[in-house]
Formats: C-alpha cells, sequence, structure tokens
C-alpha cells in the first residue's frame, strides 16, 4: 500500500520476486534484473513507471493495475516451459510463461519503446485499452505478442517483429487493433485464434 517510492540504479540477481509492486505511482528505473528463475517484478500498482532497466532471465509478471507505463526496457530470454517452471511443474499445468506478462486488470497501460529478445508481451485476463507501440521484437520461440481472454482494445501499433514464432495473435477478445508494424520471417503474421465472445458487431478486429 506504499506510494511515491523510487528505486533507481539497483541490481537483483538470482532470486524470485525481487519486487512486489501493490502501491500507487511506484517508479522503478535503471536496475539490473538477472536469473529470476521465474519473475522479477510482481504485483497490481497503480499508475507506476518502470523505465530504463534491463531483465536477463528475468520478467515481468502480475495482474498489473491501471495507468501504468512500461518503456525504454530491454528484456532477454524470460519465457519459460512450463516444465521449468517450478509452480507450473508441481501442479502438472501446461502452459509457459512470458518475459512480460499479466492476468487480471491492466487497463490503460503502456508498453512503448522496449527491446525483447527471445521473449514477448503476453496480456491475458481482462486488461482493457492497452496501447502497445514503438517496440521491437526479435528472436522469440513464441508469439511476439499474444493478446488472450478478455484483454480487449489493444492497441498494437508501430512495432517491429523478426524471427519469432509468429507476430500478433488474439484470441478470445475483441477489438484488437493491428496497425503499421513490420514482421518479417515469422512463422505466421497476425493470426485470429477463436470467434470473439460478443456479437461481431461489438467486437471487430482491424489489420492494416
Amino acid at each position: 500500500e506504499s506510494s511515491s517510492w523510487i528505486i533507481r540504479g539497483f541490481e537483483f540477481g538470482y532470486g524470485i520476486g525481487f519486487i512486489g509492486n501493490f502501491g500507487t505511482y511506484i517508479t522503478i528505473e535503471d536496475c539490473y534484473f538477472h536469473h529470476a528463475y521465474r519473475r522479477a517484478i510482481f504485483g497490481t500498482g497503480y499508475l507506476s513507471r518502470v523505465r530504463r532497466c534491463t531483465f536477463d532471465d528475468a520478467a515481468i509478471h502480475g495482474a498489473w493495475g491501471a495507468a501504468s507505463l512500461y518503456e525504454d526496457n530491454i528484456f532477454y530470454k524470460g519465457n519459460r516451459e512450463w516444465e521449468e517452471d517450478i509452480q507450473h511443474r508441481v501442479m502438472n499445468y501446461h502452459e509457459g510463461s512470458g518475459g512480460f506478462m499479466f492476468k487480471g486488470l491492466g487497463h490503460g497501460m503502456v508498453i512503448r519503446h522496449n527491446f525483447f529478445d527471445g521473449t514477448g508481451f503476453w496480456p491475458d485476463g481482462d486488461g482493457t485499452g492497452c496501447q502497445v507501440y514503438g517496440n521491437a521484437f526479435h528472436d522469440n520461440r513464441g508469439y511476439a505478442i499474444y493478446n488472450e481472454f478478455a484483454a480487449d482494445d489493444t492497441l498494437i501499433i508501430g512495432n517491429y517483429m523478426a524471427r519469432c514464432q509468429a507476430g500478433v495473435a488474439s484470441s478470445w477478445s475483441t477489438r484488437m487493433n493491428v496497425v503499421e508494424n513490420f514482421i518479417e520471417d515469422c512463422g505466421s503474421g497476425v493470426i485470429w485464434h477463436t470467434r470473439d465472445k460478443w456479437p461481431l458487431r461489438n467486437s471487430y478486429m482491424l489489420m492494416r
């Protein structure tokens, strides 16, 4: 329940869950996270900022709060197969984890000017109005962006995606806009996985 903290210039390594952010106006910048195994930052912070950080074999996971900003970060690795994940393996839960993944909340988040190498962005569950622009995704063994289950009204614009399994995919979400992205040498460009849960008149998808 903290507010207005600034965490700057720290190195965090060899652990799980270095920072749990449950406050408001929290700023995390110029930090180096490495060997976090599953996640480096977790929480539901509102109006938070994560800027100019490096995540090396580390990830951002959580049910993020509204209007948070993530910019100028580097994400390297960070995604794991389910059998490499302690929490998933013990449950025999066959779903991997992404380098930047949230489940729930996440309203009005802005993800811009980040570099993703070997990992991607995975919004999943009730995250409306997310803006993803000006990012680069490279060498991801999965999707560059996988927009899933009620992550509605996502705007994906002006991103570069190369040598990924797929550029953008959508599953059980609505009104996603994929506009003016550059996608090359990917297994697929844009994938609509399933029929939307709402009538078509309320749930159009746009690709331009």
